[in-house]
């Protein structure tokens, strides 16, 4: 074919496009709802006609449309264009082809009731497009081929409330495109045949609330997706095949709350996804009633890719069957915050704090148990920091727990103690320990001499925390001892003639604590007073800002003449008991006015004694 007859066969098919003879049905007559309520298939509410095929153009922009036992026919239907516009459908069908719109313009205000019937053929629905929009559905059943959006412009605001019937969406919901959108579900069966996004952009906002019912979601499920996303559920099953993301991209805020019915999840449970995302999930029961169910048949993953995500759980039960990251990708921190109900890893698998590099990781047991068949690891990652705090109140049975050091980890876990008993964490495979141990003492409580605690037993242990703090104590950070002050101690106290101090070491694979008096003068908390406390002493002559390890012993902050004397009156003892320690003296020993006069005295300390025991 020549240049010029191609040329001209195009030329016609254009044409023949243009006349309607070659592109299939055209679009056909567009008619208006002319205003007040009636029948949909009533010409006199018309201004072009009944629509008739499901190629026409309805408009509903005032008054009340209403299907009843009928067959009506749309291919674009538009409730609300510019101004206020209902549809009523308690029966019969609605057919379509393309677009069906709720509340169009800025002005647009359209509502679509569903109590019976069904809807078919339309490739998508917007509710509020750049106006407010409305779906309810008491009934019936509906489906859209594509799209359905809620609030899908800037300043829009679209609704859909499910209370019965089946809704399928058969490609994506997505609540809040870039205005405000809210999916509510208190009933019936709701099926997204593709993804769900809640907060679409930076600007918008999706909320879904369910109460009851069932939504199933066969793909990823974003709660905050460039924007704020929020979902709430109180009751009902959500299921959701795939994946579920909880604040999923840069400056996203997710947060899913769950406080009554199941919520299922197949292939992963992510929170806090990309750089910059903030996400939460929060479960609790209120009500013991209802229970609050969360289970997850994949791994779990509270921070990603240098994103936040923070997973508390006050109530209720949450098993997950594969393993979980708390900080999991490189540069994420994430939080794991148990204070009440059932949290169980059943697989066998770990539960990681801190394993991205430069993650940071808490996993809080304050409440509640933790069982898990596997073990816990922390700071798994180079420049990780991992903490693990377990509260007395807490049930904790793990199947291991590993404490990495080096490469610019930082560990730390804390524990409590009371009258009444103490933290523990019970292991039924080994545990090697290494970084920071804490020990919280509840309500100022003071050990007696010799209490010892049993805070972690395992199959096999390595390993020692290599330092231990408190909040009772002074703190020595390179030695596995700690002093406790007795600055403001109570007279009737049993520890007021001791300097006590807390030890920590490995016996028969568990981890004990014991309470053990050091003597004013024991620098070294060695449990006597010999040379090397005296060096202690003599190195911080007249400092101030100085600790019990330094020679501070009546805890005044410097080193001087009573804490010599307290030494000197203690020198050469070992292995006293609370009852036979010497009191406190009633006045203080003249200060010696140098640091050569009390390394004079101390050398003829020395001298005496020695003479002494001869």
């Amino acid at each position: 074919m020549s240049h010029a007859k191609f040329h001209g066969f195009i030329c016609a098919v254009v044409a023949m496009v243009l006349m309607g003879t070659l592109a299939g049905p055209a679009w056909g007559t567009q008619s208006a709802w002319v205003g007040g309520t009636g029948n949909w298939q009533d010409a006199n509410y018309w201004s072009g006609g009944v629509p008739a095929h499901d190629y026409d153009t309805a408009i509903v922009d005032g008054g009340e449309a209403k299907i009843n036992g009928i067959n009506a026919f749309a291919g674009i239907l538009t409730v609300g264009s510019l101004g206020t516009g209902t549809v009523l459908q308690q029966s019969g069908t609605l057919q379509g082809t393309n677009t069906l719109t709720l509340g169009d313009y800025e002005s647009g205000k359209g509502t679509y009731q569903l109590q019976g019937g069904v809807i078919g053929g339309f490739d998508g629905l917007v509710v509020g497009s750049s106006g407010t929009g409305r779906f309810i559905q008491s009934g019936g059943y509906v489906e859209i081929y594509t799209d359905v959006n809620l609030g899908e412009n800037t300043g829009s605001q679209g609704r859909v409330e499910l209370s019965g019937g089946t809704f399928l969406a058969d490609v994506e919901l997505s609540v809040g495109v870039q205005g405000a959108g809210s999916f509510i579900q208190s009933g019936g069966y709701m099926a997204v045949l593709g993804s769900m996004n809640l907060g679409g952009s930076v600007s918008s906002h999706g909320y879904a609330e369910l109460s009851s019912g069932t939504l199933y979601a066969s793909d990823l499920v974003s709660v905050g997706f460039y924007g704020q996303g929020t979902f709430v559920q109180t009751g009902g099953s959500c299921n959701l095949a795939s994946c579920i993301q909880i604040g999923s991209h840069s400056s996203s805020y997710g947060l899913y709350q769950l406080s009554g019915g199941t919520m299922n999840v197949g292939d992963y449970f992510y929170v806090g996804v990309d750089s910059g995302s903030q996400g939460s999930f929060l479960i609790s029961q209120p009500n013991d009633s209802n229970n609050a169910y969360c289970e997850a048949n994949c791994p779990l993953e509270l921070g990603q890719n240098g994103g936040t995500g923070t997973f508390t759980q006050t109530g209720g039960t949450v098993v997950c069957r594969t393993f979980v990251a708390v900080g999991s990708g490189d540069g994420s921190q994430g939080s794991l915050m148990i204070s009440g109900g059932s949290f169980l890893s059943s697989s066998g698998t770990t539960i990681s704090v801190g394993s991205g590099s430069g993650a940071q990781g808490v996993l809080n047991i304050t409440g509640g148990s933790l069982k898990a068949n596997g073990p816990i690891v922390m700071a798994g990652g180079s420049a990780s920091t991992a903490q693990l705090y377990v509260a007395k109140a807490a049930t904790v049975q793990v199947g291991g727990l590993t404490i990495n050091s080096g490469s610019g980890r930082s560990t730390k876990v804390s524990m409590e103690i009371d009258s009444n008993g103490h933290s523990f964490i019970g292991s039924s495979g080994t545990v090697s320990l290494a970084g920071a141990l804490n020990i919280q003492s509840l309500n100022n409580y003071r050990p007696n001499q010799g209490d010892a605690f049993t805070l972690i037993t395992s199959t096999g242990m390595s390993g020692n925390f290599s330092s231990l703090t408190s909040n009772l104590i002074n703190s020595d950070a390179n030695a596995n001892v700690m002093g406790l002050l007795i600055r403001d101690a109570n007279a009737t106290d049993p520890n007021l003639k001791y300097w006590s101090a807390f030890r920590g070491g490995v016996a028969a694979n568990a981890y004990v604590l014991t309470f053990q008096g050091a003597m004013a003068g024991d620098a070294t908390a060695d449990n006597v007073v010999n040379g090397n406390d005296f060096g202690a002493l003599a190195r911080n002559w007249m400092q101030s800002g100085k600790i019990w390890t330094d020679g501070d012993f009546n805890g005044n902050g410097t080193v001087d003449g009573t804490d010599f004397g307290a030494l000197a009156r203690n020198w050469g003892l070992t292995g006293l008991t609370p009852e036979a320690a010497p009191p406190p003296p009633e006045e203080p020993i003249p200060e010696p006015v140098t640091a050569t006069l009390l390394a004079a005295g101390g050398l003829a300390l020395l001298r005496g004694r020695r003479r002494f025991g001869g």
